[in-house]
């Protein structure tokens, strides 16, 4: 898959979903350097991957690592993809619990973005993800 994604001409995006867990990274080389493509992860709306205390726990081992953006291992929710010629950009909103059944408001959490013809993710800020859907 390495090899097609850095053969190919333009800009590949992968979306991940059902691993229960919210991730923005480039996929990069084996050596480290040079990036393929990027990765948008979604996660479960209703199971999480970790508990809160586990996640937490790797927090810092994750976030340390070059590729990684953003990483949110426990919470549940969803994310919001826009694509459009320039950009591509993601935004994820997550509960802090599904377990009551009443409704709860979903919580902006973070966002990211991809620019045309650079293979690397950055985070934006909430108002610049906004900004871009006027």
């Amino acid at each position: 898959l390495l090899q097609q994604l850095s053969a190919a001409d333009g800009d590949s995006i992968i979306l991940t979903g059902d691993v229960h867990s919210s991730w923005a990274m480039d996929v990069l080389d084996e050596a480290g350097e040079h990036s393929h493509a990027v990765e948008l992860v979604t996660p479960g709306i209703s199971s999480p991957l970790l508990n809160r205390e586990e996640a937490e726990a790797r927090d810092a081992d994750v976030m340390e690592q070059p590729h990684v953006r953003y990483a949110q291992m426990w919470k549940r929710g969803y994310m919001i993809v826009d694509v459009d010629r320039e950009r591509v950009q993601a935004a994820w909103y997550h509960y802090e619990s599904v377990e009551n059944p009443e409704y709860v408001e979903p919580v902006f959490s973070a966002a990211a973005a991809a620019v045309n013809g650079e293979r690397r993710v950055s985070r934006v800020s909430m108002d610049s993800f906004i900004a871009s859907h006027r």
